[in-house]
């Protein structure tokens, strides 16, 4: 399995096994994968942290990436992003989306953090 197809795998199963949970803008509650899947539900980056764990699972190594930014709507999201290549690749649970072309964005990216098996690297600006 390719990386590509290790994302969108993780997706559909995170949509069949977890609901969305919307927060308030100015409540933001960290919980890690094992959280969610007590849960069963979680927020936008909930969702978006337990696919990148999962598509790490399926396909080891990958370059992933949890991203922040504002949708066009000006509102807060989170979501993920591959780089496979010389390709670069955007996916979102929460809109149900999977892999697609990341020069075809719908959002701004803000700051980003790599994911290498063990956890999240150092924060990183986009500019």
């Amino acid at each position: 399995m390719d990386a590509k197809a290790a994302v969108s795998q993780a997706i559909d199963e995170c949509l069949d096994r977890f609901q969305l949970c919307l927060r308030t803008p100015s409540v933001d509650e960290w919980q890690t994968p094992s959280e969610t899947e007590a849960k069963g539900s979680g927020d936008g980056e909930a969702l978006a942290v337990w696919c990148i764990e999962r598509a790490w699972e399926l396909h080891p190594a990958m370059e992933i990436l949890l991203v922040w930014g504002v949708t066009l709507e000006g509102g807060g999201h989170a979501w993920i992003e591959l780089v496979d290549g010389d390709k670069a690749y955007w996916a979102d649970p929460v809109q149900k989306r999977g892999p697609e072309d990341a020069f075809h964005y719908t959002r701004t990216p803000w700051m980003a953090a790599r994911f290498d098996g063990n956890g999240f690297g150092p924060l990183f600006i986009y500019i």
